[in-house]
C-alpha cells in the first residue's frame, strides 16, 4: 500500500522521482507508467492532476427545474448548497477567458439547462471560442424554445441525454411529475428535423430510461419508439436501494443489463458505482452555476471556500481545501469505504 503524502508534496515527489520532468511535458497515458514505483498506475494518474489542468469541466447551467421528479433530492429541498439560479453569459464569458485550457464543458447536472435564459448566448460564445458543449448528464426536454433548438444545431452542441422513463404519459408522469411525454417526443422530432435540414450530426441524442417497478413493462415500447426516432436508448438500473425488480428475466433479456440494482453491481463486480462520481474531482471537476467549486456532481451539500469565476480554475484546484479533499477521497477509495458524500465532508472541513 502506498503511503499518503501531506498537502503540497505531490509536485516535489514527481519532480524528484522523474528527474525534474513536469507533467505538462508528457502528452500520453504512457507518462503514468513512469510514475514512482510506490504508486499504482491509477493512483499516479490521480496525483498528476495536482499539476495538470483539466481540459474538460462540469459547469452547471441552471439549478431551476419545472418538474417534481419523485426521487430528486434537489426538488425535495436538498440543494441548500447549490442555491437556485443559472449561469449568466457574463460569468460564462469570464470563465472562458480566464481558463483557455478548457475545451469541453458539460452543462447539465441537477437542474434543467433549457430554463437558462442565457443558454443561446452561451452556446454561440462557446462556438466562437472553439469549446464543445454537452448535456450528457440529462435533460427532461419538456421546455425547449425554437430559438434554443436552432442554436443547438447551428453551434454544434455535442450531445444531449434525454431523461424519459416510460413510453406513455401514464407511465412517464408517475416519476417525472409535471412532465408531458407527448411534448417531449414532439420536441425530439423537431430537433431531428432541424438536424436533417442542416445536414448536421449534432447534437447527438440518446434516450436514458431509468428502471422502476411501474415502468418495467414499457421497455419494449420504448425500444420500438427509440428505433423509430433513430436514437439509441440506454437502460439504467435504479440507484434507489428500495427498488425490487418485478420482471427480472424480461428486463435482463430486453435491456442486456447484467445486474439491476446497485447492490448487485457491488456484489458481482466488487465495485461501488459511486466511485465514478468521486473521480470527477480529479479529472472533470464540477463547478456550480455561480462559480463555487463543488468537486463532483453528486455534491449538493457544501462547497469549497473558493470561487472559480473570481480566481480562475487553476488557482481554485490548487487551493489547500481542494487538495485535502483529493487526499480524503483517495483514502476512501483505497479502503473501499463509502465515497458518496466524501466531497461534501471534505468541503465542510475546510
Amino acid at each position: 500500500m502506498a503511503q499518503m503524502f501531506k498537502t503540497g508534496e505531490f509536485a516535489d515527489l514527481f519532480s524528484a522521482e522523474r528527474g525534474g520532468t513536469d507533467a505538462a511535458d508528457c502528452s500520453s497515458d504512457s507518462k503514468y507508467d513512469a510514475a514512482p514505483a510506490l504508486l499504482s498506475k491509477e493512483e499516479s494518474k490521480i496525483y498528476y492532476t495536482h499539476i495538470h489542468l483539466p481540459s474538460m469541466v462540469r459547469l452547471e447551467a441552471c439549478t431551476l427545474c419545472q418538474l417534481r421528479c419523485a426521487g430528486c433530492g434537489v426538488q425535495k429541498g436538498g440543494n441548500d448548497g447549490l442555491g437556485r439560479g443559472y449561469l449568466t453569459i457574463e460569468n460564462f464569458t469570464r470563465f472562458c477567458d480566464m481558463n483557455p485550457f478548457v475545451r469541453r464543458i458539460e452543462l447539465s447536472n441537477y437542474g434543467e439547462i433549457f430554463l437558462n435564459p442565457d443558454l443561446v448566448k452561451i452556446m454561440h460564445h462557446a462556438k466562437k471560442k472553439g469549446i464543445l458543449l454537452s448535456a450528457h448528464n440529462g435533460s427532461n426536454f419538456n421546455t425547449v424554445s425554437d430559438e434554443q433548438m436552432l442554436a443547438l444545431v447551428e453551434t454544434g452542441f455535442r450531445s444531449i441525454s434525454l431523461s424519459i422513463d416510460g413510453a406513455s404519459q401514464q407511465t412517464y408522469s408517475k416519476y417525472r411529475i409535471g412532465g408531458d411525454f407527448d411534448r417531449v417526443i414532439e420536441n425530439i422530432r423537431k430537433l431531428l428535423a432541424l438536424k436533417k435540414e442542416a445536414g448536421s450530426e449534432y447534437p447527438e441524442l440518446s434516450w436514458q430510461f431509468i428502471l422502476m417497478e411501474h415502468n418495467e413493462l414499457d421497455i419494449g415500447k420504448a425500444k420500438e419508439l427509440a428505433a423509430e426516432l433513430g436514437i439509441p436508448i440506454r437502460f439504467k438500473y435504479n440507484w434507489d436501494p428500495s427498488y425490487k425488480p418485478i420482471h427480472r428475466e424480461y428486463i435482463m433479456r430486453e435491456t442486456g443489463l447484467g445486474e439491476l440494482t446497485v447492490a448487485e453491481s457491488r456484489a458481482n463486480h466488487k465495485f461501488d458505482p459511486y466511485e465514478f462520481f468521486c473521480y470527477q474531482i480529479f479529472f472533470t471537476p464540477q463547478i456550480n452555476w455561480d462559480g463555487r467549486l463543488l468537486g463532483c456532481s453528486r455534491n449538493r451539500y457544501a462547497t469549497f471556500d473558493v470561487n472559480v469565476f473570481e480566481v480562475g480554475l487553476a488557482k481554485a484546484l490548487r487551493s489547500p481545501g481542494y487538495i485535502a479533499a483529493k487526499e480524503c477521497l483517495l483514502r476512501c477509495i483505497r479502503t473501499k469505504r463509502s465515497t458518496e458524500t466524501a466531497s461534501a465532508s471534505a468541503a465542510r472541513s475546510v
